[in-house]
């Protein structure tokens, strides 16, 4: 059952759809910046490598939509989904299977396991894109080729690669929760568009209000994808909003008599 629940998360159309979404915006990044047409002479001087051109160190166009719909790329893939099997009667079938606990359980890991991917393909695929075509180039302080000043600029420039799968880490974690964040709210609100624009919406109102605060670098739009100081905070943040989350859905699933 596990893994019958796995396979439909993952081809689900709305999965597939912003899946394939995301891979044409990073792949759009990569031929916008022309790097294809490069050659091994190009780089005599000592020129940009990947660690310059990927996503979040090179901000342009591609970044600004993944930056604005990054909540929804996490959310429609799979967050609808306790809605749909509730009203079409499929999960009272599953539930003739397995217990109301072990489904909710596997329901919030699988939707937080799903939100978390979808949210980092395009980050991933644009990253695997310009390692095939670009030389793997160490950030050089005397070159000045340093788009990190303040999300730990250390780590950054004496190893990139460990930063990257650090910053990629960060968004899966917080894709994870914001597909969380839709699911709980499936328990309460039946309409499927406004459960997956509710994490849109605080995503957005929190960048508001912390800008406002003076607390920019607790917002997840700027800790996510921009260069803003560094802080342990977020995850304690995360931690405790994704055990409030699946405690919500867990206690509200269980005590919902309309399964």
């Amino acid at each position: 059952m596990f893994n019958s629940l796995i396979t439909r998360g993952f081809t689900k159309n709305t999965t597939l759809f912003i899946l394939i979404l995301g891979s044409i915006i990073a792949l759009l990044d990569v031929i916008e910046n022309n790097v294809i047409h490069l050659k091994p002479s190009d780089y005599w001087d000592y020129p940009l490598g990947v660690y310059n051109w990927w996503f979040l160190f090179n901000p342009e166009v591609y970044l600004s939509i993944i930056i604005t719909v990054f909540p929804l790329l996490a959310s429609v893939p799979y967050a609808d989904s306790y809605i749909e099997e509730k009203k079409s009667g499929f999960l009272k079938s599953i539930l003739l299977r397995q217990n109301k606990s072990k489904y909710l359980i596997r329901k919030f890991l699988i939707n937080f396991a799903i939100g978390g991917i979808a949210s980092i393909v395009p980050l991933v695929l644009n990253l695997v894109v310009y390692f095939s075509l670009l030389p793997a180039i160490k950030p050089n302080l005397y070159f000045g080729n340093i788009p990190i000043i303040s999300f730990l600029p250390d780590l950054y420039v004496n190893h990139p690669l460990v930063y990257i799968i650090l910053r990629i880490g960060n968004c899966f974690i917080f894709g994870g929760i914001f597909a969380s964040i839709a699911l709980t709210c499936s328990l309460f609100v039946e309409n499927r568009y406004i459960i997956i624009g509710i994490p849109f919406f605080i995503y957005t109102i929190l960048d508001i209000v912390l800008d406002t605060l003076n607390f920019q670098n607790y917002s997840p739009l700027k800790f996510l994808f921009l260069d803003v100081p560094f802080t342990y905070g977020i995850y304690v943040i995360a931690i405790t909003t994704i055990i409030l989350l699946f405690t919500a859905f867990y206690f509200g699933g269980e005590k919902s008599e309309n399964i």
